[in-house]
């Protein structure tokens, strides 16, 4: 800092940072929070936070997660496929399908892998869980080849997710048009009560 006399000084700054799910209540008291996914019979439970999951065993379970969130609702389901989309001439083609068996790992401390889950695609299927958050990622260990009739400035990769059991959704709509003026819609955020997903 500069004085009105020009004397130079120095003013140490303070800020706190603000966190989503550092403790979460249970019995009645307040505890900690942990990332932290653990082994049992029926898969792998993620519980030491205010939301809760359930991961199944294998990736081709009907139901591969299941979320329960703070406010009560819970959100269930899994991945399906995988496939190259190009909005502006409307194509799609399937890279991959969830195979018949894809069984599951807890990857300490808070990752469940399903390796090499899909069909007609090097991919895993990986789910980490935090305090404050889960995502569902899918890793490609391959560059899908892109067909001749889609054009790489427009077409992009689709992870299609199956909810098949969720509270009714809060979609959020962004309509714009890209740089070669094509009409495009996107979906930034679609939220179940406190659960908010977003790419």
């Amino acid at each position: 800092m500069t004085s009105a006399d020009g004397a130079v000084g120095f003013k140490t700054n303070e800020f706190t940072v603000l966190e989503n799910g550092i403790f979460y209540l249970q019995d009645g008291a307040w505890q900690p929070s942990e990332d932290l996914i653990e082994s049992f019979p029926g898969g792998a439970i993620a519980r030491r936070g205010p939301h809760k999951a359930i991961f199944s065993p294998d990736a081709a379970s009907d139901v591969v997660f299941d979320f329960l969130a703070s406010d009560g609702r819970r959100l269930q389901g899994g991945v399906r496929e995988v496939r190259l989309a190009d909005p502006a001439s409307g194509l799609a083609y399937m890279l991959g399908t969830v195979k018949p068996s894809a069984p599951g790992e807890i990857v300490p401390p808070n990752k469940v892998v399903y390796r090499d889950a899909l069909n007609g695609l090097a991919a895993d299927i990986v789910y980490v869980w935090r305090h404050n958050g889960i995502s569902q990622n899918v890793v490609l260990k391959q560059c899908p080849a892109l067909p001749a009739d889609l054009d790489p400035a427009t077409t992009r990769l689709e992870v299609w997710t199956e909810f098949l059991d969720a509270p009714v959704p809060s979609v959020n709509e962004v309509r714009y048009q890209t740089a070669e003026g094509v009409d495009a819609v996107e979906h930034p955020t679609i939220s179940f009560g406190v659960l908010l997903i977003s790419p």
